[in-house]
């Protein structure tokens, strides 16, 4: 996991989208920076030493044009493996609920346009179920990234090549401890059946409630 190995390397905290999923309410300013181009980045980030995955890599231009000294790094891997972890996590995270339970949940409702307006409007124009046309976006997103950032500030590498190429990228020594391989879509797999989880609770609570409802109602007028 490159957010755990930028930590050991002394670069954390490092932002990730786990943040939005432990506090939604995080949400809103992304949600305003997609829609207006720009927010207050160092606010955002306050208390953050790095930033990965989404939504920070929908806006890698405009965080190197406000941070020119940051270092960029694209982590690259098979198209089919890329997709089919996008497709088992985010994508199905934000199919989880039905949008009317938003209206009991503003920041439900607020993460769920974030993700939406971000990443399958913003970046894939609601093609991400095309398996080819999605892939077609991330590859394209791979050549965006090599001919905007110069080539002294952005390392490409697979996370398995490990410490070394990282190391060496940002200047320093190769830790004693293995390079983190925590699988972050098992990770994200497992915060979704729970949260899927939890929805059949809701449900259940809410169908309990009704027959609760029409019992009391019933008693009522016999």
């Amino acid at each position: 996991s490159l957010k755990q190995a930028l930590e050991i390397l002394g670069f954390g905290p490092c932002y990730h989208m786990f943040e939005i999923l432990q506090k939604p309410e995080r949400s809103a300013q992304w949600l305003d920076a997609a829609k207006h181009g720009d927010t207050d980045w160092d606010q955002l980030f306050q208390g953050y030493a790095s930033a990965v995955d989404w939504p920070t890599v929908a806006f890698y231009k405009t965080l190197k044009q406000h941070y020119p000294e940051a270092k960029v790094i694209l982590t690259v891997r098979d198209p089919d493996s890329w997709y089919q972890s996008s497709l088992e996590t985010i994508y199905t995270l934000s199919r989880i609920f039905p949008k009317w339970i938003a209206l009991f949940s503003p920041y439900t409702k607020t993460m769920g346009e974030m993700i939406d307006t971000i990443i399958w409007h913003g970046t894939f124009k609601g093609e991400f179920e095309t398996k080819a046309s999605a892939i077609a976006v991330y590859q394209q997103h791979i050549n965006n990234v090599r001919a905007c950032v110069p080539a002294e500030d952005l390392l490409v590498m697979e996370i398995a090549e490990g410490w070394q190429p990282l190391c060496d990228f940002l200047g320093v020594p190769v830790p004693d401890t293995p390079f983190p391989r925590i699988n972050e879509t098992s990770v994200m797999k497992k915060r979704i059946r729970l949260l899927q989880l939890s929805n059949v609770v809701f449900w259940a609570i809410i169908a309990m409630a009704i027959l609760s409802l029409g019992s009391s109602i019933h008693h009522f007028l016999h």
